[in-house]
């Protein structure tokens, strides 16, 4: 009975995590980027191809955030937050899952030859007066 019910289970969960990614990949308009504690992205979806330019395989397990975001700007936003928190935040904390952030991507221009694009990301705190 045991043996029958962990099957089943299995089963369950499967089917959910084809469901998850499935809308993970679908999500077309939207970026969903994941990172490891160190800062490397784990996952890139769909969305992030068509925003970014960059593909999933270029970038999961061989870049960090650091290559889509403007290096003065993530400096500036460092000092922002660490003023407002009081602590230093520098570096890939910025990005810290801790602290909400809109992000907004416009793209500057676009090579048709070499098919790469320039992007300018501007992130925002959600946390009112931050």
């Amino acid at each position: 009975m045991a043996e029958l019910q962990l099957r089943e289970s299995r089963a369950e969960l499967q089917q959910t995590l084809g469901k998850l990614e499935a809308l993970f990949h679908s999500s077309t308009q939207v970026s969903i980027i994941s990172t490891d504690l160190e800062g490397n992205i784990t996952a890139f979806n769909r969305g992030a191809e068509n925003l970014l330019g960059y593909t999933a395989e270029e970038m999961v397990g061989k870049q960090t955030p650091a290559i889509i975001h403007d290096e003065e700007e993530v400096i500036a936003r460092g000092k922002e937050l660490s003023q407002h928190f009081n602590k230093e935040i520098k570096g890939f904390d910025v990005y810290g899952e801790t602290i909400p952030t809109v992000y907004r991507a416009s793209l500057l221009k676009e090579n048709p030859r070499t098919g790469t694009r320039t992007v300018r990301l501007s992130f925002k705190n959600q946390i009112k007066n931050c």
